[in-house]
């Protein structure tokens, strides 16, 4: 009976010694019975015990089952052997010791596992398909398996400077990956159909595969390897950083929520925006762009296109309200077009950059720009005096102005219709026109505030005579060919029936015939005679225009007599109480863009308060059709009305933009062909000088001719009397539909005098 008692006791001894965990650091050891670190709830928030749950000072098999979570931070142990004991462990925090190596793979109730800041080259994490969140970042890992982690959301492993490799497989719920400043070569990240958040820059990535995981939201992929990045379904995508790689292409297509571009030291030549974007963010600096188009990026508030050396031509005008904007040393740019309301900011980047060759302007494209809604309609002409519905004309180029803003951005086209581009505020918009107290518009103004429940604001106006008023106007236009000595020479008169009454009469035509000798006439005349031809006309209606183009020979400078280049020609039209006199100087050579005053280099004091014509030519000298062309007029407001601007003819169908003191005369869709015979355009126009001028004055004015999208062909600064330059070519970009040509110095220059001219006299 003792021996039985005693074989008892000691099998039931041996029994409790065996459920004694063997912890060989003794520091680890230390750590589970003398400090708080233990948790035996899923609260992984409050720790209020060690691991020692009898207080003997040991840690027992089922002591070690009893705990749910332990959390160690900053201490000496080394060596976590004996860890596979805590078999129902769901959270381990161990971070700060110096671990190398750390096998985990026996705790498959692991749901939490942070090792970072340790020094562990061997990481077994295989079997854990419970496990949520790994973090082993700062270590020394060289590869990270987590096959199988079925379970597994988050991954951290960033600062293992030593992992090249990181194995993914049958990991569908992963939704975050952190490994940057790793050696990671290629990552496979396809079929993760939650996978949102993946930063992994400064790697040695030659290879990233997302294939078929279309959630992602944020993507840091910069200072790595990529020559290609394939980001097809990817809408989801709000931010991508792919700076410093070695990208040459960037497909943006389909990512219709990216706010955040980051594409800066790649070798992208080219990139396409899609118009359905709304990209805030855009950085894509020390590229090898040569043309940059982001007009389609309406939402975009910070742009830095910075160090890339071989762009040419940017792109800017999208009704975008930037903040920031940075163009540094972009040596060899040529040309930025951007919105109106941004010129005097690109300008003057472009001047602290000390970009000198660089012409900036808004003709990329002819919409508003930065003003978002729109007042438009049509105007018509009715002589009935009731209404515009049946008989009614159109009535071109009307003006408009806001009460105390004065004219606004107007956009007149000959057909009547127009349409004011205006930003956010009250608006009280009134047709201007000349002798209003001759005419009735109904209605007398439009009132409007935006933002309302439309952008738009639909209104058309119709104009009816008042009482009787008779007006005629009449120019005569010098065309391409200009007078030659010993050439013939075009010329178009234009006139027009002011009034509000229908007009007949005799249009007559004088010229000195023993310099000009008449040749033909595009409409019959009744009569010609010595150095006159008369044409009668009958029903002019209000508003209509009659146009007849003459062609005249030149007379030699052998002929008798003789005409050379610098003389003056005079020719006189008159129609009813209205005459005009064109003073045409004879060159010796045709100059394909200038600007002259059709009443000549003097003017009579009469003439103060009055109308003046103008006259801008171009031509297009490139080897390709210029399809759109602008003309655009800075008026000197301390000489000119700029309210009073009329057009009286031009060569194609064209509109004016009217802000402020600046006029913008626009060809657009004209197609201007390149051949000699048919290169040629013009825009005619009239103002009013201010009555305030005096003798002695000088009236300047300058102009800017720009072809398609591009660069001012000559700011117009000859003086009168001299001979303005031809431009010259110096380059094209790689398109068809950009010119690029040299400024010329054309500046055109009128005089006031006491006396008229000799041939007035």
């Amino acid at each position: 009976m003792k021996n039985l008692i005693l074989a008892c006791f000691l099998f039931c001894a041996y029994v409790s010694n065996s459920q004694i965990i063997n912890f060989p650091d003794e520091n680890f050891k230390y750590a589970l019975t003398k400090t708080i670190c233990a948790n035996t709830t899923i609260d992984f928030t409050r720790w209020d015990k060690n691991a020692d749950l009898n207080n003997d000072g040991e840690i027992d098999e089922q002591e070690a089952l009893s705990i749910t979570g332990l959390y160690f931070s900053g201490g000496s142990f080394s060596n976590m052997e004996g860890i596979k004991y805590f078999k129902n462990l769901q959270f381990l925090y161990c971070t700060g010791y110096s671990l190398y190596n750390m096998d985990v793979s026996e705790l498959k109730e692991l749901r939490f596992l942070n090792l970072s800041g340790n020094q562990i080259s061997i990481l077994n994490v295989s079997n854990l398909t419970n496990l949520e969140e790994l973090k082993c970042g700062y270590n020394r890992l060289k590869s990270l398996d987590v096959i199988g982690l079925t379970k597994l959301k988050v991954l951290y492993c960033e600062y293992n400077s030593e992992l090249s490799e990181l194995t993914f497989n049958n990991n569908p719920f992963l939704t975050e990956l952190y490994s940057y400043s790793c050696k990671i070569k290629s990552l496979n990240l396809s079929n993760m159909k939650h996978l949102k958040y993946v930063i992994s820059y400064s790697n040695k990535l030659d290879e990233v595969n997302l294939h078929n995981s279309d959630s992602i939201y944020y993507l840091s992929l910069s200072s790595n390897s990529l020559t290609n990045l394939d980001l097809t379904s990817k809408s989801n995508l709000v931010y991508l950083s792919c700076s410093y790689n070695k990208l040459s292409n960037l497909e943006l297509d389909g990512l219709t929520n990216l706010t955040n571009l980051n594409c800066d030291g790649n070798l992208i030549d080219n990139i396409y925006i899609p118009y359905n974007n709304i990209l805030e963010n855009f950085t894509c600096s020390r590229n090898r762009f040569k043309f940059l188009d982001i007009s389609s990026a309406k939402n975009i508030k910070i742009f830095n296109c910075s160090y890339n050396y071989s762009l040419a031509f940017l792109l800017l005008k999208n009704g975008a309200s930037f903040s920031k904007i940075e163009i540094k040393d972009n040596l060899n740019i040529k040309y930025i077009c951007c919105d109106d309301g941004q010129y005097d900011k690109i300008s003057e980047l472009v001047e602290q950059n000390g970009l000198t060759h660089c012409e900036v302007n808004t003709y990329c494209n002819f919409s508003p720009g930065i003003y978002h809604n729109i007042i438009q309609g049509k105007v018509k002409f009715s002589s009935d005096s009731f209404d515009c519905n049946t008989t009614a004309t159109n009535f071109p180029y009307l003006k408009f102005s806001d009460v105390g803003n004065g004219i606004i951005n107007n956009l007149n086209y000959s057909n009547g219709n127009f349409v004011l581009a205006v930003g956010n505020g009250m608006y009280n918009i009134n047709p201007k026109l000349d002798n209003i107290l001759n005419f009735e518009i109904t209605p007398k103004n439009i009132v409007g505030f935006f933002p309302s429940t439309s952008d738009t604001i639909t209104q058309d106006f119709c104009i009816t005579p008042k009482g009787i008023y008779r007006q005629t106007n009449i120019t005569v236009i010098p065309l391409t060919p200009p007078a030659r000595p010993g050439f013939e020479a075009k010329y178009k008169i234009v006139c027009e029936n002011a009034g509000n009454q229908v007009e007949s009469g005799t249009l007559n035509f004088t010229y000195d015939e023993s310099k000009l000798d008449f040749i033909s006439a595009t409409s019959v005349a009744d009569i010609i005679a010595d150095g006159i031809v008369k044409w009668n006309f009958s029903d002019l209606r209000p508003f209509e225009k009659i146009e007849i183009i003459v062609t005249m020979l030149v007379n030699r400078p052998t002929d008798t007599p003789a005409v050379k280049a610098g003389d003056k020609l005079y020719m006189t039209a008159s129609i009813l109480d209205n005459i005009f006199t064109l003073e045409n100087t004879v060159v010796g050579s045709i100059d394909p863009n200038d600007k002259t005053c059709l009443q000549g280099d003097r003017v009579h004091p009469d003439m103060i308060g009055k109308y003046v014509d103008y006259l801008i030519r171009f031509e297009n000298t490139g080897t390709y059709a210029a399809e759109n062309v602008v003309v655009k007029d800075i008026i000197d407001t301390k000489r000119f009305d700029v309210s009073t601007l009329q057009i009286t003819d031009a060569s194609h169908e064209v509109y004016t933009r009217i802000e402020g003191n600046k006029v913008e005369f626009i060809f657009e869709n004209i197609q201007l062909p390149f051949d000699d015979a048919n290169n040629d355009g013009y825009i005619a126009f009239k103002i009013k000088t201010l009555s305030t001028l005096q003798l002695g004055d000088s009236l300047k004015n300058l102009a800017d001719i720009y072809f398609d999208y591009n660069f001012r062909s000559a700011p117009m600064k000859h003086r009168r009397r001299s001979h303005c330059h031809h431009l010259h070519k110096i380059g094209y970009l790689i398109s068809t539909f950009i010119q690029i040509l040299s400024p010329t110095s054309c500046f055109s220059k009128l005089r006031i005098h006491g006396r008229k001219p000799k041939s007035l006299m």
